[in-house]
């Protein structure tokens, strides 16, 4: 699908350069290229994104610049620290002008509002970006009149139009791609993770216009609050604001256009934004609510797993059996949780035959199930399916180089590859590398590794 995608975007990018030059067109390519973008982040491919969001701000004279300011973190500061901030920037070289979006900005009572942070501590405001407007032309950038060519102008964050703050939430998108870069993001701090993408989303909410734009704009600050604790119950709040304002006023018809017509694929539905609340209120041990959120999104089986940890196995067991009696409404997921809720591994072979023999839980939960009853050869069947779908698992690995010791005759080369598999996934779990100890003892001349793995 993406290359099918991918594919019509370029003919339609080559059927534009192929027309006359104008306002239009130029803003119709950054549109087509908006769309691209969207492509590329979803199948996070960072270089090709990079590319692509270049040429989609060439077509706009747009540019964002990362710089530096001082400024207060918390009330409790004696002194200014550097933070972060981000200029936009507009190129005039004397050419075409630029086409203005032609709606009127909605009004701000109709679009989402920002949730305040809780916290007494941490400061809200952000610094006003005049400072270091004034500051362009003292390091030598050109001024901001836009009259003549080669000027460049420092917009504020009223003077974006829609599609620009479309952009600069690619911009978002990518950055936070960069600091995730890696396994979970490891070697950056939460702050690391979220101060670059978020001076993006600041500059957005800044001067609140569409309702698409920044109802995606909230969606993505409260991913990125929820990766700082303090922040956390702000981003709590975010989600819940996100699901009632669909209730207080109606997103128009032209947010859902514009939605997809700017790549803005992270636009949410309610649904989607009330499963996130259901997710961050059963993060933070708040069962009950959760499952409130997850009903009200229609989550059968997330409800009943919140059900489940609360103790109320009857009300999970109701919950998935009335789902489960409309044939239209029947999932793998569902079928899972009534077999982790009964304990009948049939309910799990329900859950494969509904996915076409390719379900990883109900493979997984059958392949536990084959080798409690010590039927290895079974087992070993469900294993690897559970790996054909997700081959970075390491429990999976570690009990099938179990079952693998358990065959008649027992196939410990094998095993041992298995073995190495699970611990360069998880290097240190001890079990795995007791049971490749204990298994190089048994093949002969193989007493010094096998020393080395029991360390």
């Amino acid at each position: 699908l993406r290359a099918v995608a991918l594919a019509g975007l370029g003919k339609a990018l080559g059927a534009l350069e192929a027309e006359p030059p104008s306002s239009a067109g130029d803003e119709l390519r950054a549109t087509l290229l908006l769309e691209e973008c969207a492509t590329h982040a979803l199948s996070q491919s960072p270089l090709e994104l990079e590319r692509t969001y270049a040429a989609a701000l060439e077509a706009r004279s747009l540019s964002f610049k990362l710089s530096g300011q001082m400024g207060m973190r918390t009330k409790f500061q004696s002194q200014a620290f550097a933070q972060l901030c981000l200029l936009a920037r507009r190129s005039h070289d004397g050419g075409r002008p630029l086409l203005v979006w032609g709606a009127l900005p909605a009004p701000p009572s109709l679009l989402p509002q920002q949730a305040d942070a809780e916290d007494e501590i941490l400061l809200t405001e952000k610094a006003s970006a005049q400072s270091i407007m004034e500051g362009e032309g003292e390091d030598g950038e050109e001024g901001v009149d836009s009259g003549h060519s080669g000027k460049v102008q420092v917009l504020s964050p009223d003077e974006l139009t829609p599609l620009d703050q479309a952009l600069a939430l690619v911009g978002a998108e990518l950055a936070w791609l960069r600091t995730r870069s890696g396994p979970e993001g490891e070697g950056s701090s939460a702050a690391a993770t979220q101060a670059e993408p978020m001076v993006f989303v600041d500059l957005v909410l800044g001067a609140p216009q569409d309702w698409a734009v920044q109802a995606t704009a909230l969606r993505l600050r409260a991913a990125l609050d929820a990766t700082a604790r303090r922040r956390q119950p702000r981003a709590l709040a975010q989600l819940e604001e996100l699901t009632t304002a669909p209730l207080r006023a109606e997103p128009p018809v032209r947010a859902r256009v514009t939605a997809f017509a700017w790549g803005l694929r992270s636009l949410p539905s309610r649904r989607e934004v009330s499963l996130e609340y259901g997710r961050a209120l059963a993060g933070l041990g708040s069962l009950a609510d959760s499952v409130r959120a997850f009903r009200e999104a229609g989550a059968e089986e997330e409800a009943a797993i919140a059900l489940s940890a609360l103790g109320e196995k009857e009300q999970a067991l109701a919950i998935v059996r009335e789902a489960l009696a409309d044939p239209g409404s029947a999932t793998p997921g569902l079928y899972c949780t009534l077999g982790d809720l009964t304990g009948d591994e049939e309910h799990f072979r329900s859950a494969l035959q509904l996915a076409g023999g390719r379900h990883f839980r109900a493979a997984l939960a059958l392949g536990a199930s084959a080798t409690r009853r010590r039927a290895w050869a079974e087992a070993e069947e469900h294993l690897k399916i559970a790996l054909l779908l997700r081959p970075h698992s390491a429990p999976v690995w570690l009990h099938l180089a179990m079952c693998m010791m358990q065959a008649e005759p027992p196939r410990e080369s094998e095993a041992v590859d298995a073995l190495r598999r699970a611990l360069s996934l998880e290097p240190d779990d001890v079990q795995s590398w007791a049971l490749l100890g204990s298994t190089l003892l048994e093949m002969p001349g193989r007493e010094d590794e096998a020393r080395s793995a029991l360390g």
